[in-house]
């Protein structure tokens, strides 16, 4: 199968000749001008006649502009709502709540344990032990407790004394 080829140099030869015939007209066709343009119709009325320039002095003078009046109950274009400030968030709402360190005692094993009174409750708590949402008991000593939250801030409770933490509800 011989596909798209042939081998007749007869054909070859015929299209070669017509193709360069076809390129001899085409040249013989230019003359090499260029096409004219037409005549423009030239008017004999003056610019001041089309535009009446002594009606567009009074039109755009700046003593026209105070005597303009914007009716009322119209919108302004330039007036939008969309770039707003984002509302303010609430604040978050919290709770106060009283911690007292009441004492300790150390066990027979040689723990610590402490009493305190959270609220209105009493609680006995070693080191380590959550007090309250977010807070810890840290080291207990004989003077003072102190109390440690996830962030590593401390708070310090003195014996027999109270301290008002405000916790998130």
């Amino acid at each position: 199968m011989k596909g798209l080829q042939f081998d007749n140099r007869r054909t070859t030869i015929t299209l070669l000749i017509g193709l360069l015939l076809l390129i001899l007209l085409v040249l013989a066709g230019y003359e090499g001008s260029i096409p004219r343009r037409p005549e423009f119709k030239r008017h004999a009325a003056r610019t001041s006649d089309v535009v009446p320039i002594e009606s567009m002095e009074s039109t755009v003078s700046t003593s026209r502009l105070t005597e303009i009046q914007i009716p009322e109950g119209l919108l302004n274009p330039f007036h939008t709502e969309f770039y707003r400030p984002a509302p303010a968030a609430a604040p978050p709402k919290t709770q106060i709540i009283e911690i007292a360190y009441r004492g300790s005692y150390e066990s027979a094993e040689g723990d610590s344990l402490a009493f305190i009174g959270i609220a209105d409750s009493s609680k006995t708590l070693g080191p380590g032990a959550r007090v309250i949402d977010g807070w810890f008991v840290g080291s207990i000593g004989l003077q003072s407790l102190v109390l440690t939250n996830t962030t590593g801030k401390s708070n310090v409770v003195k014996f027999r004394g109270t301290t008002q933490f405000e916790i998130p509800k």
